[in-house]
């Protein structure tokens, strides 16, 4: 807990003398579209400008364009409530339509969006407006119906695949850039409104990222509010400003010069354990400098992290500092571990306690590993390069100096989980990391699953690792067709990246299924007739690694990973693959006769 005490009245003064007198009340618009009672629930002109800047967003404008208002502004000052008055307005003004109006509302969680929801719940009572409020099992608000429209809260990635008049998305910055470019793709009219600095948001992440791109692209129309009226606090309130310095929810990595930029390479930045009493104590600019990193980065930053890292034992930082003294890359990393035998039957049972995220998930998924808890080693919790310092190499250098103080330390592996993204596992795979795990469903945020990937540093724990990856492989390729049926088949084919050695596993498939390939390579049969023997050749295939392996083209395999193992039509194979739709089948038959030539025993050609 945190325990404030003000000890000189002289010096503070009472409470009420810090408040400026309050300012006087917005102005009411002369002619609004919404009603004059919405206005007069305004406590601020800025949440007056946003309930007109959203009139401006529903009036015709003459234009093909998409129409895009964005809502930024910092803690406490009202924009939400905004929300919540403006969309009482639009369910008010459709009342006397003929056709009703849905509106999507998406944030982060359901509880991101109950201040939005009882505004308008609230506005709608005052205007006298009949509507029914619905909530979910949690007790949370998700809908709003009024008699002509309603309001419906999806998660954003139910919500970038959903239909609706307009979409609302409230703390954006803490939703993935992707899916925000998604929603803004899908509908012709959307707010996107967001905390700039504190726990819902990205801090300019968001702003360089998101609203920069949007504000360049010719083909939509953005208005742009930013209110800055307090309503929380007062203005310049002593209180808030120390918020924001406990808790560094406006922090920022250092600038960069020119110079910086020129000089600096991965070889000759330095590899550094901070003190973290010293950083907290006394060095608290190299403290804002490494947590700035993550506000800009694709992290959503909480105030738990912060205190996670200055009081958790095993939660440790590290980072890489360039020439000057200035962190370039960041790394929070925890050590997990050597657990007690006692422990496992709970692993199974319950999941285990909090922490041991590698270990409790090499022990629930497959048990027969259950040993790899007696190993040690580092997961990366978080780590992010310097935005100015992208595609540098950066990155890969600390975790391979990371790998080093693990060997040096005699522990056995360094992991990390994410959401799997084609750049992130790239990113993992190039550095020697190989997925151990893919969980069953997709985060509900950013539409992902989650992968855990894993760097053996010790020897036993790299033979261990390499029969837990093949388990993994099998678990995955069984599960194409219906767990991971609507994955990325670009996705499915990192995960299903060989391993650093020369492996064949044993190929389990029949005679008669070797002599049904035989014919279909030579056009004796379709597809359909030899597809059971053309996905036993593709398990030994991404089973097999090192020269055991055939080199196949990435629009290759993921065409084989979309039709043979997820099921897919020819039509969607081809669009997902890159291949021709005119040529797929084609193609597919003479990939199929390279990986017979490969794989086959030489007794086989003898069958036919």
């Amino acid at each position: 807990g945190i325990m404030i005490a003000f000890s000189n009245s002289e010096v503070w003064g009472p409470l009420s003398a810090q408040r400026p007198p309050p300012n006087p009340p917005p102005t009411i618009p002369s002619s609004p579209i919404f009603p004059k009672e919405l206005y007069a629930m305004a406590l601020t002109h800025d949440q007056v400008r946003a309930l007109q800047a959203l009139e401006e967003l529903l009036l015709p404008s003459g234009t093909q364009k998409k129409q895009v208002l964005l809502i930024t502004a910092n803690r406490g000052r009202g924009k939400s409530a905004a929300l919540g008055l403006a969309l009482a307005g639009l369910l008010q003004e459709v009342e006397s339509r003929k056709k009703e109006v849905s509106i999507l509302l998406t944030a982060p969680s359901p509880e991101n969006v109950q201040t939005v929801f009882e505004f308008a719940a609230l506005a709608l009572k005052k205007l006298g407006v009949r509507h029914e409020v619905t909530k979910s099992d949690a007790g949370a608000i998700v809908g709003v119906r009024a008699r002509k429209g309603v309001i419906k809260y999806l998660n954003p990635y139910l919500a970038s695949r959903a239909h609706a008049s307009i979409a609302i998305v409230d703390e954006a910055a803490g939703i993935p850039v992707p899916l925000l470019f998604k929603i803004a793709k899908n509908f012709k009219r959307a707010v996107f409104s967001s905390t700039i600095h504190g726990y819902e948001g990205a801090g300019r992440g968001f702003g360089l990222r998101f609203v920069k791109s949007l504000k360049e692209s010719p083909d939509v129309r953005v208005i742009h509010v930013e209110m800055k009226e307090p309503i929380r606090y007062s203005e310049n309130d002593p209180i808030e400003q120390w918020l924001y310095d406990t808790l560094l929810l406006d922090a920022e990595p250092s600038p960069i010069t020119e110079e910086e930029k020129q000089n600096l390479t991965p070889e000759n930045c330095v590899f550094k354990i901070p003190d973290m009493e010293q950083w907290f104590l006394e060095q608290d600019n190299m403290l804002r400098q490494f947590i700035g990193i993550y506000v800009l980065a694709h992290y959503r930053n909480r105030p738990d992290d912060l205190a996670i890292l200055g009081d958790a034992p095993h939660h440790k930082a590290r980072y890489l500092e360039s020439l000057t003294g200035k962190v370039v890359v960041a790394l929070h990393i925890a050590e997990e571990g050597r657990i007690p035998e006692e422990e496992l039957k709970e692993i199974l049972l319950t999941g285990g306690p909090p922490g041991n995220v590698i270990p409790s998930c090499v022990v629930k998924y497959f048990p027969l590993f259950k040993h790899f808890i007696k190993l040690r080693g580092f997961r990366v919790v978080r780590i992010a390069t310097h935005p100015e310092l992208m595609d540098r190499g950066l990155g890969s250098q600390a975790l391979a100096l990371l790998v080093d103080e693990a060997a040096k330390s005699k522990l056995d592996w360094v992991g990390a989980g994410f959401g799997a993204s084609e750049q992130l596992l790239r990113f993992w795979i190039k550095n020697g990391f190989y997925p151990i795990h893919i969980s069953p469903s997709r985060n509900p945020v950013s539409g992902e699953f989650t992968v855990i990937v894993v760097k053996p540093v010790s020897r036993k724990a790299k033979q261990l690792l390499f029969a837990v990856n093949r388990e993994f492989k099998l678990k995955f390729l069984d599960s194409l067709y219906d767990t991971y049926f609507s994955l990325e088949p670009e996705i499915a084919r990192l995960l299903l990246s060989p391993l650093p050695v020369n492996y064949a596993p044993p190929h389990g498939m029949t005679n008669s299924q070797w002599s049904r390939l035989l014919v279909y390579i030579n056009g004796g049969v379709t597809y359909e007739g030899a597809c059971d023997a053309v996905r036993g050749l593709l398990k030994l295939h991404f089973l097999s690694s090192g020269r055991k392996r055939l080199e196949l083209p990435p629009e290759e395999e993921r065409a084989l990973i979309a039709k043979a193992l997820q099921g897919k039509t020819w039509k969607s194979a081809a669009n997902l693959s890159g291949i021709s739709p005119g040529t797929i089948k084609s193609r597919f038959r003479e990939i199929i006769r390279r990986m017979v030539l490969f794989y086959a025993p030489k007794k086989v050609f003898t069958l036919l």
